[in-house]
């Protein structure tokens, strides 16, 4: 008799299915537990940071060594360029699987040269000005920038089509540009199921009309009052929420003058991004280029300029961030 290995099916958003393999499974029996599971086979299956392919079967086979009794086999949604949306973290999840057989595709040099980022000579891609990355690094830089193809001499944000070969990959990023947009904004959410909502009351505890889940509209967590303690209040459930997260901080020593104190997360003015102190300096340069003081919130130039400041001086009062700084689709 065949031994039985036990797996978990998991979404992205942490929700696990069980399901059983005989010790002689193929990639096709895998997929067949995904159709029965969540009804069809448009999925990509990560395991161990590596998707499951059926037509490779010298990959499959060294992956088949890693699934053992309760390994997490993580289902990733499909993304064709349609005009269906799915969460961010999900759609993110596929690019970084999708984007492996992307950078295939993708010409390199014909002679060697010195990557910009590891320094090592090899292969590599240009583009732009004079960028010239390998492919190892690509990954990392891509994602670094959030999923923007960036020059590294002049910092121009490219076009994916300069770059990207395949047309429903340059889909899937336009499309995923376009719900970030969507989802900067406090009032609007995309449930798990696809379904996209605005939320004319700005309470948390919402019910998707589409799969009918209970869930906290601004986390996008299922509803829980017994365990999580979950409240229904405006923007927030209070159980690390997503846009309470953003406004809240503490405040720590600045390391190069003992006698001030720093919040120790911000969300950028400009894009609404949060990023974390580094117990240097008060000033911070977010990813989207704006370099504005953890203090009194303004930009650099204006804080040094209103209070006569510096990297490690005082300026004005720690500045409140609320709600209300949030886009919304909707006003009250």
């Amino acid at each position: 008799m065949s031994n039985i290995i036990n797996v978990l099916f998991a979404t992205m958003k942490g929700s696990k299915y069980p399901g059983q393999l005989k010790g002689d499974y193929t990639a096709g029996d895998i997929k067949k537990l995904v159709i029965g599971l969540f009804g069809s086979d448009n999925y990509r299956l990560i395991v161990n940071g590596q998707e499951i392919q059926d037509n490779n079967p010298t990959q499959f086979n060294e992956l088949k060594k890693n699934i053992k009794n309760n390994t997490t086999i993580y289902v990733c949604q499909r993304m064709d360029g349609g005009s269906g949306m799915v969460d961010l973290d999900s759609h993110k999840a596929t690019i970084i699987v999708d984007l492996e057989d992307e950078l295939r595709k993708i010409p390199t040099q014909h002679t060697n040269s010195e990557c910009m980022i590891c320094t090592e000579e090899k292969k590599c891609i240009k583009y732009c000005c004079s960028s010239i990355i390998c492919k190892e690094c690509f990954p990392n830089s891509f994602i670094y920038a959030d999923y923007k193809v960036i020059c590294l001499t002049c910092n121009k944000v490219l076009p994916p089509e300069s770059i990207f070969v395949t047309k429903q990959f340059i889909q899937s990023l336009i499309q995923m540009d376009e719900t970030k947009l969507m989802a900067r904004n406090i009032d609007f959410q995309i449930c798990r199921c696809g379904a996209f909502g605005i939320n004319s009351t700005m309470y948390a505890k919402q019910k998707c009309n589409n799969c009918q889940r209970w869930f906290c509209f601004f986390c996008n967590e299922d509803w829980n009052e017994t365990e999580k303690k979950m409240k229904n209040d405006k923007y927030s459930c209070r159980v690390n929420c997503f846009w309470e997260t953003k406004i809240t901080y503490q405040l720590v020593t600045l390391e190069y003058n003992k006698n001030m104190e720093v919040p120790n997360r911000r969300c950028c003015p400009k894009c609404m991004e949060c990023g974390s102190y580094d117990l240097k300096c008060k000033y911070h340069r977010c990813k989207c280029g704006h370099t504005f003081c953890f203090i009194c919130l303004k930009s650099q130039t204006d804080c040094q300029r209103d209070f006569k400041s510096a990297y490690n001086r005082p300026c004005g009062a720690v500045a409140q961030q609320t709600y209300t700084m949030f886009p919304r689709l909707c006003h009250e």
